[in-house]
């Protein structure tokens, strides 16, 4: 399966039942180097671009199904200095 949202297309997508969590990754989340979390409270992460790599969405259900919609934001990172 394949998530897109926006101009990201997510290709490792996982949907934990139990926790209500989504999580959505671009490429292998491995690579990411930075985390933080959003105004709305999910997690997201960046490589050492600053490049989104992954996202978790907290009660993803209870999101989707009072809205029918997703909505997200996030800064973007700046890239690390080496």
């Amino acid at each position: 399966m394949t998530v897109h949202i926006g101009p990201y297309t997510f290709d490792r997508v996982r949907y934990d039942h139990d926790a209500d969590v989504l999580y959505l990754a671009q490429g292998d989340p491995a690579r990411a180097v930075d985390f933080d979390e959003t105004p709305g409270g999910h997690a997201v992460s960046f490589d050492e671009n600053g490049d989104l790599v992954s996202r978790w969405l907290t009660s993803a259900s209870f999101s989707m199904n009072r809205t029918a919609s997703c909505c997200w934001s996030y800064r973007r990172r700046q890239a690390q200095q080496t």
